[in-house]
């Protein structure tokens, strides 16, 4: 059965490969900068490491992210990451753990003759960021995904949707928020693919733009327990960060 690694465009690009069985750790970074609409630049970076555990359909995944954000910008900052302020002065500096994540996937669906697939699954965001510093919100989300995919040879079209019950920090105006994207992948090996995303998602709170980003991917397989991955990304909104990128390394047990 071929199946598709489980995300929505969350800390990393969404990439579909021939999963493993078993337990999966990888480690990474990402960088963005973006002004999200005022003057001076705020940039994040981030390093996580995941575990994920695929038994069957079912896939678990939890992310630890540590965080350092520079600069004034509070609400949606591009990718998951969504704080409250504000933070020490237009260049203020903070860091620390972020909010973990915790994912369900599960493969639901296969039509070989077709090439059509389907995944649904849910997200668990938990407060351990420090909303004092800036981090976070103080505050869980939770997320309901669909992700669907047609093949033909080494192509898979894809595209995915799903919804978000914000927590709502006191003071705020924050809304639950809708998201979606469509991408394509294609192996230039048995060990390498590259693809392509669009990503739409409601900004979350309803007085500034969607956010809209752009992603180009390569994944490689380096042996049969090393997987390696890379993305670059641009914003076309002023709620989006204006370029971002990152990489990460895996190991399959």
């Amino acid at each position: 059965m071929r199946k598709f690694l489980f995300t929505v465009a969350t800390v990393f690009a969404p990439l579909t490969a021939q999963a493993a069985e078993g337990i999966n750790l990888s480690t990474g970074f990402d960088y963005s900068s973006g002004k999200y609409g005022g003057s001076v630049p705020t940039e994040i970076s981030s390093a996580f490491l995941t575990a994920k555990y695929e038994q069957g359909p079912l896939t678990l995944r939890l992310t630890v992210p540590y965080l350092e954000i520079r600069g004034p910008a509070t609400g949606a900052l591009g990718r998951d990451t969504v704080t409250i302020g504000p933070r020490a002065g237009d260049r203020g500096k903070v860091s620390g753990l972020g909010d973990l994540v915790a994912g369900v996937g599960y493969f639901a669906w296969q039509d070989a003759q077709s090439g059509l697939a389907l995944d649904v699954g849910g997200k668990l965001k938990l407060p351990t960021a420090d909303s004092a510093k800036g981090l976070g919100t103080g505050k869980s989300d939770e997320s309901l995904l669909i992700n669907v995919y047609k093949t033909s040879g080494r192509t898979t079209l894809m595209a995915g949707a799903a919804y978000k019950w914000m927590g709502k920090p006191d003071g705020s105006n924050f809304r639950d928020v809708a998201s979606a994207f469509v991408g394509v992948s294609h192996g230039l090996s048995d060990e390498t693919s590259v693809g392509a995303l669009v990503d739409l998602r409601q900004s979350v709170v309803s007085t500034l733009s969607d956010q809209r980003e752009i992603t180009l991917y390569v994944a490689h397989k380096l042996s049969r327990q090393w997987n390696a991955q890379a993305w670059l990304y641009a914003g076309t909104t002023t709620a989006s960060p204006d370029a971002g990128g990152g990489a990460s390394l895996g190991y399959q047990f």
